[in-house]
């Protein structure tokens, strides 16, 4: 399971449909807006963004990264793997979309 945020929910849906069709996710969860604290460039800012929760298999890690590098609008996108565990029908279903 691999996170990251987005400024509009223009951005998330153009990287969800972006990243299912290079078949690099099987499927992407488009969260509701949160606000971000963080410091960037020496500022202080607080922004309201949106998260993706993309499922995808180990073997995508590397090919993600890849693509997220050219194609995420923010410069140092957030771009996070949590290892996860799924069930076996699931697990199949997600690498076939993947493969």
């Amino acid at each position: 399971m691999v996170s990251t945020t987005v400024a509009t929910v223009a951005d998330a849906h153009q990287l969800a449909t972006a990243l299912c069709d290079a078949l690099l996710v099987a499927c992407v969860h488009i969260e509701s807006p949160c606000e971000s604290h963080y410091t960037w460039q020496g500022r202080r800012h607080r922004t309201t963004e949106y998260t993706l929760r993309m499922i995808t298999t180990a073997a995508q890690w590397g090919p993600l990264q890849t693509w997220m590098a050219t194609h995420h609008p923010y410069e140092c996108p957030q771009l996070l793997a949590l290892p996860a565990q799924a069930s076996g029908s699931y697990a199949l279903w997600v690498t076939q979309q993947v493969s």
